[in-house]
């Protein structure tokens, strides 16, 4: 019985010795796994596939080889995504690590890697770099049959510290509201406040997305970078679950069709001239605003007209508006959908903290229940 080593990480890490049948070669690789139950697993897959022969050569790739050859069909769920992988790819080309075959890279490579880029990345600029090795090793065990094991496993990644979530009071993001009024942007803040739509998706909508009739608006798209790290609007949504049909509260309805009108202006002035892309908050062209910043920007001018207002992120009015959906009584499942999670456990996570402060709320509704 070959002798399991326990790594300082937690980890467990064996060499086995198997002949190939037909062959004769003689196999030795390392297998690490979290747990012993999964090494013995992991040993049981790897001598199967060895005996049936089923080891391939290919595992002499380079990993900054594989990496675009994984790239090339990578099925993203988003243009963002595409993106992020593409960007995380050339990070990793960079480096030294890039040219060791995967047959011989090991967790301490990655480790030695990833402590590099510790030296000049915040932890939140590693992590996608991370996940994008991840998705492409494991590709390289569970379907191309590379390696054995993923070399990522008990690489220890650097976390990332919570940003704390800012929160306007209803006082405080009414007299934002109020002082956006009449603004080139004031349904967009409105429907930031009041749906927690995205700045990305805000600034992607188009006019044939707005309902008024039904009073609905319609999320399709997101505005994010190409790959050549250019903005533009993109094809689709963060997620599936970020294309939504969303009911507009009645103030985002009055404002919205009011915007519609002086939009109508804009068309018929330009006649020709108006951009085909009908943007609903654009450069009064009809053409999408390419980048989220020029929101950031009117966004800190109006908060600074009103006195004892705390700056917050744009994307803090999302919260905003979800924290004061949730203490109103908006169902979970209900805020979930209006901010496009894909599931409401998300939304109990991302939000647990204000369903904790109502508890003492629901304890005294609860004993009011008998009238006793």
């Amino acid at each position: 019985m070959p002798r399991v080593d326990r790594l300082p990480d937690g980890t467990y890490e064996v060499r086995i010795s198997v002949v190939d049948p037909t062959t004769g070669k003689r196999h030795q690789p390392r297998i690490r796994a979290r747990s012993k139950r999964a090494l013995d697993d992991a040993i049981a897959e790897t001598r199967a596939r060895i005996l049936r022969g089923d080891v391939s050569a290919t595992d002499t790739t380079p990993l900054g080889e594989w990496l675009q050859t994984w790239h090339a069909t990578y099925r993203p769920p988003s243009e963002a995504s595409r993106f992020a992988r593409r960007h995380s790819i050339e990070r990793v080309m960079r480096h030294p690590v890039a040219d060791i075959r995967l047959g011989r890279l090991k967790p301490a490579h990655l480790q030695a890697y990833i402590d590099d880029l510790s030296r000049e990345l915040a932890p939140a600029s590693i992590r996608p770099i991370v996940a994008t090795l991840g998705m492409a090793l494991d590709r390289a065990v569970n379907v191309e049959r590379l390696i054995s094991v993923s070399p990522l496993v008990g690489v220890t990644v650097p976390s990332a510290p919570r940003r704390s979530m800012a929160v306007w009071t209803q006082d405080e993001a009414a007299a934002f509201l109020r002082a956006a009024e009449g603004g080139r942007f004031g349904p967009a803040w409105l429907l930031a406040l009041m749906l927690g739509i995205r700045q990305g998706e805000i600034a992607a909508l188009r006019w044939p997305d707005i309902d008024l009739p039904r009073r609905r608006v319609v999320i399709r798209r997101t505005v994010t970078r190409d790959e050549a790290g250019h903005w533009q609007v993109g094809r689709a949504a963060k997620s599936g679950a970020g294309q939504r049909s969303l009911v507009l509260p009645p103030p985002c309805h009055v404002a919205l069709a009011g915007w519609a009108a002086v939009a109508a202006l804009d068309r018929a002035r330009l006649g020709d001239l108006w951009d085909d892309e009908d943007a609903v908050f654009g450069d009064g062209t009809g053409r999408n605003y390419r980048a989220t910043p020029v929101f950031w920007r009117e966004f800190r001018r109006i908060v600074a007209t009103v006195p004892g207002l705390p700056l917050i992120r744009p994307h803090d009015l999302r919260h905003t508006a979800a924290t004061h959906m949730i203490r109103a009584g908006v169902p979970i499942p209900t805020v979930s959908r209006i901010l496009g999670h894909a599931s409401p456990t998300i939304t109990m996570s991302v939000y647990a903290w204000v369903l904790d402060s109502m508890e003492e709320q629901a304890a005294e509704t609860i004993g009011s229940l008998y009238n006793l």
